[in-house]
């Protein structure tokens, strides 16, 4: 599956969104997806490479768009704000007009999504604000595909509006658990970090926009006793002059504001805190209804109490066994609340052991792998799930009698979803299959005690050279990435004299076969496999096969036409037979 991941922001950004949407990229990439990260070319302080940034796998490609930037370098930036994103977005139109259409879009940029659905394409939009009064927005959210909301907030206002709850998905944010999975080493980091050794610590992460409650803490912190500091860590420039003017001007001085951090050390200014503080506004609705912050996530795998407002939109994540919640906007019940968390450390300690306990279902993988099941998926049909998808392998068409005549030894089935062809090979030999969906192999090896199932892709086989007697892979080469490296990696695990047998469509004549469908009835649109990736004809799938090994035979099925005339053999070997078949079979030696 290839998924187009369009935003309209800087990447990198010192703003939490852009470690969203690059650990978004990456996970759909971990799940099998071929991601592709579409920003616009902007103007960027921060020079450094988005991966190294991020500290991030560079598993998945980043194409940048120009557009006008004039942004903060001319008066009236309203105009000169809407003509970026103008221009971005009719670039990423033109892009999409002359792109194949056998991938799934997903954005989180609004015009960008107008201008596509206007030309035809139906994206997946991810929603994480909401107005009745932006008529961009309500388009998108009319005629996109499906929405994915971060909130039940954002979910009842499309609801309200009339959008079909079907059509929604909440996935709300998430959190690496790895990372934040460090020594709790407080008095290390806290020199390491250059923060107060012996005071009492409430930290606050993020940005000091006055909707995120920073100004309510401020006010708290002057109410704290000796020996308590309050951090701030974020924030850009701008708003940490303005900050520092309101909290100075009250000459408050048990505050410090670090400013923005790379991401990675984030967890050790955490673990560094007694507590931390999650004081959101009930005053506008992005906060008290829509948002799901990243730091509420990665403060619950700190293993810190935490502290927040009481609001609809928090309480969709947090209980009163994970949190001590106070009033919103009372600076007063604030600094109770910390004086209370800090002075009884054994409820701090219970309510952080259930935090972390709760978290442990908000990881970037599960909300990647929620999306991809609801929302990516098969457009306008969701009994197929991603797990189900990516396992599913055409087997009614499989050579399993060829298969069978050259098996013997050790046996590798290459994205064996279920386990069904190995099924078929009992008593021939040790089976083993390898496949990318781990909920699919749990499944086949609770069926299949005697198989050997394997998380493990096709590019990378976990086996020692010169170990299988035939390898085999129907209906997988053209999902892979790298198929030529898959080939290596197969030439290397196989004994000498051992077979490799693949099938595959055939392309571009699968087409044809398309259309013939869809105008027979047999299908009701005419559409492509958005996961296939190599969409290539017997001529390039020979001649990649014969870089690697010896061709003991190729030959091509008409699974149409096989159903109302007999073919020859001889004739599915031929030059015009494999021209029109519609699957590809190589069988192969390794000399």
């Amino acid at each position: 599956m290839k998924i187009s991941y369009i935003v309209n922001a800087r990447i990198p950004t010192e703003k939490a969104h852009g470690y969203q949407i690059m650990k978004m990229c990456e996970s759909f990439a971990e799940r099998g997806a071929a991601v592709t990260l579409y920003t616009p070319n902007r103007r960027n302080s921060i020079k450094t490479n988005p991966f190294e940034y991020y500290n991030l796998q560079k598993i998945f490609k980043i194409k940048k768009f120009s557009c006008i930037d004039l942004l903060g370098h001319l008066p009236v930036d309203r105009f000169w704000f809407l003509l970026q994103n103008f221009s971005y977005a009719l670039n990423i139109a033109i892009h999409f007009i002359l792109a194949s259409r056998s991938r799934i879009i997903f954005t989180r940029d609004e015009i960008s999504t107008a201008f596509l659905i206007l030309l035809g394409f139906r994206p997946v939009y991810e929603l994480h604000n909401w107005s009745e009064n932006n008529f961009i927005l309500l388009y998108v959210v009319k005629r996109c595909r499906r929405i994915v909301a971060i909130s039940q907030g954002l979910r009842r206002e499309l609801i309200d509006y009339g959008i079909d709850e079907n059509k929604i998905l909440v996935a709300r944010d998430a959190v690496d658990l790895e990372q934040f999975d460090i020594p709790d080493k407080k008095a290390q980091y806290r020199e390491e970090l250059n923060l107060p050794i012996m005071d009492r610590i409430v930290l606050y992460t993020g940005h000091l926009y006055k909707w995120k409650g920073v100004y309510t803490l401020a006010d708290a912190a002057q109410m704290l006793p000796d020996g308590y500091q309050v951090i701030f860590v974020g924030g850009t420039n701008l708003h940490i002059d303005k900050f520092k003017k309101y909290f100075e001007g009250l000459k408050i001085g048990n505050i410090k504001v670090i400013g923005h951090v790379p991401h990675e050390l984030i967890p050790k200014y955490l673990k560094a805190a007694d507590c931390l503080a999650l004081p959101n506004s009930a005053k506008e609705k992005i906060s008290s209804e829509y948002t799901s912050p990243l730091k509420l996530f990665e403060y619950m795998a700190s293993k810190r109490p935490i502290i927040a407002s009481n609001l609809p939109s928090l309480r969709e994540v947090l209980t009163d066994k994970s949190c001590f919640y106070f009033n919103p906007d009372d600076s007063g019940d604030l600094a109770r609340v910390i004086n209370k968390v800090l002075n009884n450390p054994k409820s701090a300690e219970t309510i952080s052991n259930q935090a972390f306990h709760d978290v442990q279902n908000y990881t970037w993988d599960q909300r990647a792998k929620k999306i991809l099941d609801c929302a990516l998926i098969n457009p306008g049909d969701d009994s197929n799930k991603w797990d189900e998808y990516m396992a599913g392998r055409i087997s009614s068409w499989a050579p399993i009698e060829k298969i069978k005549g050259h098996a013997r030894g050790n046996i590798l089935d290459i994205g064996c979803g279920a386990g069904d062809h190995l099924k078929k090979l009992w008593g021939l030999g040790s089976l083993y299959g390898i496949d990318v969906t781990d909920s699919v192999l749990k499944k086949a090896q609770k069926q299949n005690e005697n198989i050997n199932f394997i998380h493990a892709p096709a590019e990378n086989l976990p086996f020692n050279d010169n170990f299988f007697d035939l390898v085999f892979s129907i209906e997988v080469v053209e999902h892979v990435q790298n198929p030529k490296k898959m080939f290596k990696e197969i030439q290397r695990v196989l004994k000498p004299g051992g077979y490799f047998i693949f099938q595959t469509p055939n392309y571009p004549i699968k087409r044809i076969y398309d259309i013939i469908y869809f105008f027979t009835g047999r299908v009701n649109k005419i559409t492509d496999d958005p996961t296939h990736v190599n969409k290539h004809s017997f001529i390039w799938w020979e001649n990649l096969t014969e870089s690697f090994f010896n061709i003991n035979e190729s030959y091509a099925r008409n699974i149409l036409l096989e159903k109302k005339i007999n073919l020859n053999d001889s004739f599915k070997k031929t030059g015009l037979g494999k021209a029109l078949g519609q699957k590809i079979i190589i069988v192969c030696k390794n000399e």
